[in-house]
C-alpha cells in the first residue's frame, strides 16, 4: 500500500495522478489532521476528482499509516517532520526485514535530516513543483478523459534511475509498480534531487 502523509496539495495532487494512472485506491491511503476536510486544490476541480478522491481511506493516524504501507510519501509542511516522525519511527523499525521506502516532497529538508528522522529507511527525496503539478494533472486529465491506456503504457516513459542497492532493497515484486507510480506522481515535473 502507498501511505501518503499530509492531505494537502502536494499529497491530494498525488492521490490523483496515482487513481488517474490505475492505481486503486484501496491500495493507498491518506493520513491527514482533518480526515474528514476536502482539500481545495487544482487536482480535484475535475467532475469525476471528488467521488475517486473520497474513495481513498483517509486516517487520523500517522503510525498506523506507516505500519500498513509498502511507500511512504511526505507531503506534510517541512515544519511537521520532526513531530510525524516520532509518531511513525516505532513503526517503521518495526518491519526491519522490510521496511517501507519514504518518498520526501518536503522543501527545504536536507539529506542528513530526512535519515536521521526516518533512521535507516532508504529515502528518495523530490522537490515538487506543487501548481504546475496539479495544473498539468488537471489539462491531461481532462484531454485524455475518454481515452482508456493500459498502466504499463502510460508509464512506459518514466524511468527512474535508483542505485542498485536502493533496487535491491525496495525490489520486492508487490513494490515495483507502486514506487513508479508514487515516482511519477511526485517527480514527473520535478527533479529527483537525491536517494539517501
Amino acid at each position: 500500500m502507498i501511505g501518503i502523509l499530509g492531505g494537502g496539495n502536494v499529497g491530494t495532487t498525488v492521490i490523483m495522478t496515482l487513481l488517474a494512472n490505475g492505481y486503486r485506491a484501496e491500495r493507498m491511503a491518506l493520513s491527514t489532521r482533518q480526515p474528514d476536510r476536502i482539500p481545495r486544490c487544482e487536482a480535484l476541480k475535475a467532475p469525476s476528482a471528488l467521488p475517486m478522491f473520497q474513495l481513498v481511506p483517509r486516517y487520523y493516524d500517522n503510525a498506523r499509516l506507516a505500519r500498513e504501507s509498502d511507500i511512504l510519501i511526505f507531503c506534510m509542511p517541512p515544519s511537521q517532520l520532526k513531530s510525524v516522525t516520532i509518531q511513525i519511527r516505532h513503526s517503521l523499525a518495526a518491519n526491519a526485514r522490510a521496511p517501507p521506502l519514504v518518498i520526501s516532497a518536503l522543501c527545504g529538508v536536507t539529506d542528513h535530516t530526512l535519515s536521521k528522522a526516518c533512521g535507516s529507511q532508504a529515502v528518495v527525496r523530490v522537490q515538487p513543483e506543487v501548481t504546475k503539478i496539479a495544473s498539468l494533472w488537471h489539462e491531461q486529465h481532462e484531454e485524455h478523459a475518454d481515452e482508456e491506456q493500459p498502466v504499463d503504457t502510460r508509464l512506459a516513459s518514466l524511468s527512474m534511475n535508483l542505485p542498485d542497492y536502493q533496487k535491491g532493497m525496495a525490489g520486492r515484486d508487490q513494490q515495483l509498480l507502486p514506487l513508479r507510480l508514487a515516482a511519477e506522481a511526485i517527480g514527473k515535473h520535478t527533479s529527483i534531487i537525491s536517494i539517501v
